[in-house]
């Protein structure tokens, strides 16, 4: 398997086009993996398309290279959100590597009242970006997920949302679980979704306000068995028995 890189999405990416990688692409292209004259990469946009293609010339500062195939995905039918709380900041580059690897299409940042994680200069936008990126370089994904500012609560998204948005909210105290179970009565919902949007609260749990909210928006909850999981763990856990269970794999 070939390596990844990522370009500016306003690139043009077509068969024999010559190209040339620059900044922090080129430094690991050519300092960091030492790939050599003749070599084969991937690069990608980040909006679905994947290129293979030969280096021509390289050095400390850029790395020239010539396309010589493409592969373009398709956007996803259900795209998967999660809704996530602030976990501590060691915990936070983990958590955002696993909900990149587990197929998440876009992560809202949540400040829920019990976070016991804050925003600095260790669990800022700019290092969220960075992990997402470098997420997207390892597991060879041809789309970056978006990443959306944080919020102090998730009222708003609850008000605006439509009916082809499912919203499911993670709590340890639900009666149901999320797995297979569900697709009985669920197959409706999920062949008429646009969207699924996943809430995972932090490692003290929902509030009694949030749980009030969650209530009377009519959101579902719903747990993952008997283990109580981290929070920073708990995200990609259900994207996964979520896509298992709704035959949403990707």
């Amino acid at each position: 398997m070939l390596s990844l890189y990522l370009i500016d999405s306003s690139v043009a990416l077509e068969p024999g086009a010559h190209l040339r990688i620059e900044g922090d692409e080129a430094h690991h292209i050519s300092r960091v993996a030492r790939h050599r004259i003749d070599e084969r990469i991937w690069i990608s946009n980040g909006q679905g398309i994947r290129a293979t293609a030969r280096i021509e010339g390289i050095d400390r500062r850029h790395v020239d290279v010539v396309i010589e195939d493409l592969v373009v995905s398709q956007k996803p039918r259900v795209e998967l959100r999660v809704i996530q709380a602030l976990t501590k900041s060691d915990r936070a580059h983990e958590c955002v590597e696993l909900l990149v690897a587990a197929g998440v299409d876009e992560i809202q940042p949540w400040r829920a009242e019990r976070s016991i994680g804050k925003r600095d200069r260790d669990n800022s936008p700019e290092k969220w970006r960075e992990w997402v990126n470098a997420a997207v370089k390892q597991t060879r994904r041809d789309r970056i997920p978006g990443l959306q500012s944080l919020v102090d609560d998730f009222s708003s998204a609850l008000a605006s949302r439509s009916e082809s948005e499912i919203f499911l909210a993670l709590h340890e105290e639900a009666t149901e679980t999320l797995d297979s179970g569900l697709l009985p009565r669920w197959k409706k919902r999920i062949d008429g979704a646009t969207s699924i949007t996943l809430i995972i609260g932090p490692e003290g749990g929902l509030s009694e306000r949030e749980l009030t909210l969650l209530n009377e928006a009519g959101v579902d909850q719903l747990r993952l068995g008997t283990p109580i999981l981290r929070s920073a763990h708990a995200g990609a856990i259900a994207l996964t028995s979520l896509q298992a269970s709704f035959g949403l794999w990707r």
